[in-house]
């Protein structure tokens, strides 16, 4: 006996595609997967995240260098033209000399 593996789910499926089968034991099993996965995400929701993971390389992000747009300035341009603006001017710059 094989079972559609969607059978009882709400969830509306194309018109087009044919029902996956599986054997009874496979479709318990993806059962009980659902029901665990589904705790799961419950558990998490109640659960607050934290905003970064790691305290150090949050503390080194704060104090790195930022573009105008809010990224991450390169590491050469960092020292010589901290608050310049964009990469290309260095290389402008370097061409004229």
């Amino acid at each position: 006996t094989s079972i559609p593996c969607g059978a009882g789910d709400a969830v509306a499926q194309d018109q087009d595609e044919e029902p996956v089968y599986v054997n009874a034991k496979q479709y318990h099993c993806i059962l009980r997967r659902r029901v665990q996965r589904a705790k799961q995400e419950q558990k998490y929701q109640l659960l607050k995240r934290k905003r970064y993971l790691h305290e150090s390389r949050h503390r080194h992000a704060v104090n790195r260098k930022r573009g105008p747009g809010g990224r991450f300035l390169p590491k050469n341009t960092v020292g010589s033209e901290a608050g310049s603006g964009s990469g290309s001017a260095s290389k402008k710059k370097r061409s004229q000399q």
